[in-house]
């Protein structure tokens, strides 16, 4: 018994944490890299025939999809299937996209609306992507999930696959908590230069494509929100760009990216190819978020002649002045943004992109696949890769387009780009707002960056509708509403009751140890508007008083939770006894030794945790 209710406990404390804390959700079955699951296609050959001789069509043929990773093993009848990408159209291995819902309006499959198969034929390891992946979900940024697949089209092994997560309103709504605002795919020549103040001036094509191609709320088809932004980012005066620009463009996130970029030599991304991008503008912040698309054109493959793992970081785009690429450029002519840009290489550096680090991931990964890329006969096909090929390209160079193996690729980045460094103390900085609003509850939380988080002290300032401005102080220890202690998230919340509250005006105010202040919003207050007729809230309506408490404490559940269960955890797991008089939990824990205790509630319609700390 001990060991379920611990197991519980565990779950419990995990999810809620990973829930919010992590921006992308977890692998799930479809993205178990644990393994490599078995998709198999059962198609019409008549409808594989004509997609292979229409190749730039778009048309979706049904099929059968077959998914099977040892663990689950589902059949889906008419599934869409297609070719997808650019040039790997032309390639013998090519690539695939599968559409849960295009013949079952509605249909989703854990989730999912669509898969990307990926033939990764121009890299001998098949894995580059898979990496880069890996690398922008261990830092929590914004990313889709991946995983090695095989892929069999009509029981013929097609080959080694890496399937990732497509990009939709599903996707958005998983990571910013909705999809409501607009989504563009930003494909060559997206290089965000004004045009103009006309927003249609931003529906131009290239190549009979949009280069801003919306993707959500295409009937409206208003290029409003990305035209001001784009005028923001130019035209705005250097020394007002970040007053204006972190309104309207999460600026913090987005220099993790470029970190990225720039180590992973992703040439064929915005910054040196004004390519392969999405733009969401999150309608609970206001900003554009930025997402990464299509990163198989990294870690040392080259198609223009280039040296990435040598290439200047703070001069990483095209040289040309006909080459404009603003949200590089200007980002980097501001002191503080070209700290915060060098904080995040850093850190990089120091933790993910090292060969302590990443050399034992990839080796894990080269041995859990190596066996499916033997048997891959169609890897063989575009530029006659062998076994020995795949194997080799991980420590050298395979001639050609591939300048260098991966793991020299990620040493000589690393030395290089140590040497380029141009580390200065950047103020602290913040991102990731989240407010929630419970009945007579607000939880303020807010993600803080600082060369030394643990020496931060955070203020919230803040003015209740029109009332004198009041402040109190966020916390980064996993009891004031900001998730696991030291994980950089810092929070509390306020006690206001929902009946009074209809605007909080706030600024957050971080300094660290060095005496420097750091502002969000940067340059004046914002402000939240109260959410009316808020749903009952079952965690605000469980009352725990005091807490933090030192000899007593009482809960009250409401009514209808009168047939619970209740049970009380230690840091070990171990069950607690106390008393129960009518709806109030009254408990004197004398014996109790300081510390934080876990309270499981479970009825018939469901279950949820809360936590006391005895000080």
């Amino acid at each position: 018994m001990l060991k379920k209710y611990l197991f519980l406990l565990c779950y419990l404390i995990v999810n809620i944490v990973s829930a919010q804390n992590y921006t992308n959700p977890d692998k799930g079955e479809i993205f178990n890299d644990n393994i490599v699951p078995r998709i198999d296609i059962l198609i019409h050959p008549d409808s594989l025939t004509a997609i292979y001789n229409d190749v730039w069509s778009d048309k979706e043929y049904t099929c059968t999809f077959i998914f099977d990773n040892q663990n689950i093993r589902d059949t889906l009848y008419a599934v869409g299937f297609r070719l997808r990408g650019n040039t790997s159209r032309n390639a013998a291995k090519k690539s695939f996209k599968v559409s849960f819902n295009t013949f079952v309006s509605g249909r989703k499959y854990y989730g999912l609306e669509k898969l990307n198969l990926n033939g990764e034929h121009n890299d001998p390891t098949i894995s580059r992507s898979k990496i880069g992946w890996d690398l922008l979900g261990s830092v929590e940024a914004v990313s889709p999930r991946a995983n090695h697949v095989q892929l069999y089209i009509n029981d013929l092994y097609y080959g080694l696959y890496i399937n990732i997560e497509h990009i939709d309103e599903r996707f958005v709504k998983s990571r910013f908590k909705e999809n409501n605002g607009n989504l563009y795919k930003c494909l060559y020549p997206a290089d965000l230069n004004y045009l103009g103040s006309n927003p249609d001036l931003y529906k131009f094509e290239s190549n009979g494509r949009q280069a801003y191609n919306l993707k959500i709320n295409e009937l409206e088809d208003d290029y409003t929100d990305i035209s001001a932004f784009i005028n923001i980012l130019n035209n705005t005066p250097l020394s007002n760009l970040p007053c204006e620009l972190e309104k309207v463009f999460n600026v913090n996130d987005y220099l993790q990216y470029m970190a990225f970029d720039i180590l992973s030599g992703n040439w064929d991304g915005y910054i040196y190819n004004k390519n392969n991008y999405y733009l969401y503008h999150n309608q609970l912040s206001g900003q554009f978020e930025y997402i990464p698309y299509d990163i198989d054109n990294t870690f040392g493959i080259d198609w223009l002649g280039k040296d990435w793992g040598n290439r200047n970081i703070y001069t990483w785009n095209p040289g040309s002045s006909s080459e404009k690429r603003p949200l590089y450029t200007r980002l980097l002519s501001i002191p503080e943004y070209k700290n915060r840009f060098s904080f995040y290489m850093n850190k990089f550096l120091q933790n993910q992109f090292m060969e302590s680090s990443i050399y034992p991931q990839m080796d894990i990964m080269l041995n859990r696949i190596a066996i499916y890329a033997q048997q891959d006969s169609f890897r063989t096909l575009d530029y006659g890769y062998t076994q020995s090929d795949f194997l080799n390209a991980w420590a050298q160079s395979s001639g050609g387009h591939v300048a260098y193996g991966l793991k020299p690729y990620i040493a000589t980045r690393r030395n290089n780009a140590l040497q380029q460094l141009q580390l200065t103390d950047s103020k602290p900085f913040f991102h990731r707002l989240n407010i929630r609003q419970g009945n007579d509850t607000l939880y303020f939380r807010i993600k803080a960056e600082d060369e030394s988080p643990s020496t931060l002290s955070i203020t919230l300032n803040y003015q209740i509708n029109t009332a004198v401005g009041q402040n109190t102080a966020l916390f980064d220890d996993g009891m004031h509403a900001d998730f696991a202690p030291n994980d950089g998230i810092w929070g509390n919340y306020l006690i206001i009751p929902g009946s009074i509250l209809t605007t909080l005006n706030y600024q957050v105010s971080g300094t660290d140890i060095t005496g420097k202040t750091g502002l969000y919003p940067a340059c004046s207050t914002a402000s939240y508007s109260a959410t009316t007729d808020i749903p009952p809230s079952l965690a605000d309506a469980i009352n725990i008083y005091p807490n933090p408490f030192s000899e007593q404490f009482s809960m009250t559940l409401p009514p209808h939770l009168e047939n619970n269960e209740i049970t009380i955890l230690n840091p070990l797991g171990q069950i607690i006894p106390f008393t129960k008089q009518g709806e109030t939990i009254q408990i004197t824990p004398t014996t109790w030794e300081n510390g934080l205790y876990y309270i499981l509630i479970r009825w018939s319609g469901g279950q949820l945790t809360r936590k006391v700390l005895k000080k």
